[in-house]
């Protein structure tokens, strides 16, 4: 998986955001705040990943069980799919 080409990661004062453009701009119609997990999973999706390659990440970067990598990546990328953000 990975994130449509129309989606945008941008660091702004801080935060991490996730800007539609396009299409994806009318229909999300706004932007998308992430957390440091969040962004790093969003820059792992920038190119093809799969779930294992993300828990690799995560877990190698941050202070968390692979388990608990698996179920919190798995939430968020349910909310990419939700808001039709993966190609």
């Amino acid at each position: 998986m990975k994130l449509k080409s129309t989606i945008i990661l941008r660091k702004i004062a801080g935060e991490t955001i996730l800007i539609p453009v396009g299409e994806d701009a009318v229909r999300v119609n706004g932007l998308i705040t992430v957390n440091e997990v969040g962004a790093l999973i969003c820059e792992q999706l920038k190119e093809e990943r799969t779930v294992d390659a993300l828990v690799a990440a995560v877990t190698a970067q941050f202070d968390v069980d692979a388990q608990t990598a698996r179920t919190d990546i798995a939430s968020f990328i349910h909310t990419l799919e939700e808001n039709d953000l993966l190609a």
